[in-house]
């Protein structure tokens, strides 16, 4: 037996789905409410769709924050259009994460202070 076939797909994306670091276009932002599973307490949480994605992403507040920075934007109003870089990572408590990251482009290669 799979672990799969004990824990099924859902519809929320998590770390073990980025098999390397992935740039999307995000084509909406929204708020929707979870109920904590510890607390049993309604939560609010940013949730991200993107361009060709199966699977959303809702971000914790440090996604979040991350996303507003990579974006230039604390509006989520302002978010849809722009884009980013999702991967995998190990938050500080050890556990899976999703390492958001704006689009970096390289600039001239005078400016590389790691080019001799």
């Amino acid at each position: 037996m799979k672990v799969t076939d004990v824990y099924p797909q859902t519809d929320y994306l998590k770390a073990s789905d980025l098999l390397k670091p992935v740039r999307v276009k995000i084509t909406e932002a929204a708020v929707k409410t979870f109920t904590d599973q510890k607390t049993q307490e309604a939560q609010r949480k940013i949730v991200l769709s993107f361009d060709r994605a199966t699977k959303v992403f809702a971000l914790n507040k440090t996604q979040a924050k991350a996303t507003a920075l990579a974006v230039g934007s604390e509006d989520i109003a302002d978010w849809p259009g722009r884009e980013l870089v999702l991967s995998a990572a190990v938050a500080s408590n050890g556990q899976p994460t999703i390492n958001v990251s704006p689009v970096v482009t390289a600039g001239a290669t005078e400016d590389n202070p790691f080019t001799a």
